[in-house]
C-alpha cells in the first residue's frame, strides 16, 4: 500500500485529467462522467482501481500455485512497471481493459481443473472480446485460448467455435446499438482507422526507456532461465498453468513492441509480475547483484515519473 502511494504522488502532480481516445468505435460512442475531469477523482480513481486490479492479480497467481502467498513481488512490479512508456496516458482505460484480460486469464488457468472446460473457456473469450472494445489489439489474445486446449488439454471440436461465439458476442450488441442510433458510418471510418495504425515498429523515446527495457530484458532472460528447465519436475496442473503463463507473455510481447496503442502494451504486465515474481522470491537475499539491479530499476521508474513532471 505504502508502495503504491509512492508511485501514485507524481500523478497527482501532474494534474492530467480524463483522455478520450478514438481507437475503437466503443471509445468513440462512450461517454464518461464530467466529474471524472478533475484531476484528483481522475488519478484518486484510477489508482484505486490500480491496486484493486495488482492484488486480484496476486490473489489469482497464489490461488493456483504459481508464487507463494506471501511473495507480494508481483502486486510490486506491476505498479511500478504500469505505463512506464506512456506514464500518465489513458489510464484509467488501460487499467480497465486489464481487469478483463487478468479476469480472462483466471478463466483460462480455472478451465485446468475443470471437468468441462466449455463454461470457462466461453467465458475467456468472452472477457477478451470485452476488452477488445477498449483496444482491438486485445483480441489477439484468443490465440492464447486456442493454445490452451489446443496444447494441453483433451481437445474437443466444440471448442474452437464457442471461443469465436466468446469473442464476437461484444460486438454483436455494439453493431446492435450502432444499428438503432444510426451510427453505422462508425464502421467504415474505424476499418480505415485500424488500417492506418494496427501496428508500428519498435522504438524507444527516451533514455529512461532505453535503460528500464534493458534492465527487463536482463530480468527475463534470466528469470526464464531458471524457471523454463524447473517445468518439468512440477506436477501436471502446475506445469500446464507454468506453461500458459510462458506462452501469455510470449503473446503480449506482440502488441508490447509492436502496437501503437498505449492501451494494450500494459498487459504484458500480467505475465511477467508472475514469472519476475517467482524469481526474485528465489534469489532474494542470495544473488546481490540481482536485489541491487532490482532496486535500480525501482528507482529509475520513479524517477522518471518525477523528472517527466518538472520537463512538462
Amino acid at each position: 500500500m505504502v508502495f503504491g502511494i509512492i508511485f501514485a504522488s507524481p500523478s497527482f502532480l501532474f494534474e492530467q485529467t480524463l483522455q478520450e481516445s478514438n481507437e475503437t468505435i466503443f471509445l468513440k460512442i462512450t461517454k464518461f462522467p464530467s466529474l471524472l475531469l478533475n484531476p484528483w477523482i481522475y488519478h484518486s480513481l484510477c489508482w484505486t482501481l490500480l491496486l484493486v486490479l495488482v492484488f486480484y492479480i496476486k490473489a489469482l497467481l497464489t490461488k493456483h500455485h504459481l508464487v507463494h502467498h506471501s511473495n507480494f513481488l508481483p502486486a510490486l512490479i506491476i505498479i511500478a512497471l504500469f505505463g512506464f512508456q506512456h506514464p500518465f496516458s489513458l489510464a484509467l482505460i488501460s487499467i480497465l481493459g486489464l481487469f478483463f484480460m487478468a479476469i480472462a486469464y483466471s478463466y483460462l488457468l480455472q478451465s485446468f481443473e475443470d471437468e468441462k472446460a466449455d463454461n470457462s473457456i466461453f467465458s475467456a473469450s468472452l472477457m477478451i472480446g470485452i476488452a477488445s472494445l477498449f483496444s482491438y489489439h486485445f483480441s489477439l489474445f484468443i490465440i492464447l485460448v486456442w493454445i490452451s486446449f489446443f496444447v494441453f488439454q483433451n481437445y474437443s471440436w466444440r471448442y474452437f467455435p464457442i471461443t469465436i461465439i466468446g469473442l464476437i458476442t461484444p460486438y454483436l450488441f455494439l453493431i446492435t446499438w450502432l444499428f438503432w442510433t444510426d451510427q453505422m458510418q462508425l464502421l467504415e471510418s474505424n476499418y480505415q482507422f485500424i488500417q492506418q495504425h494496427f501496428y508500428s515498429f519498435p522504438k524507444f523515446n527516451s533514455i529512461f526507456e532505453i535503460v528500464t527495457i534493458s534492465l527487463l530484458g536482463f530480468f527475463i532472460f534470466i528469470s526464464l532461465a531458471q524457471i523454463i528447465p524447473e517445468i518439468p519436475g512440477k506436477i501436471i496442473a502446475i506445469r500446464k498453468k507454468t506453461s500458459l503463463s510462458l506462452w501469455f507473455f510470449l503473446v503480449s510481447l506482440i502488441p508490447f513492441l509492436f502496437s501503437s496503442d498505449i492501451i494494450v502494451k500494459n498487459i504484458v504486465l500480467i505475465p511477467l509480475s508472475g514469472l519476475l515474481g517467482y524469481y526474485l522470491r528465489m534469489v532474494k537475499r542470495k544473488v546481490m547483484v540481482i536485489d541491487f539491479l532490482f532496486t535500480a530499476l525501482i528507482i529509475i521508474l520513479l524517477f522518471q515519473k518525477y523528472y517527466l513532471i518538472y520537463a512538462g
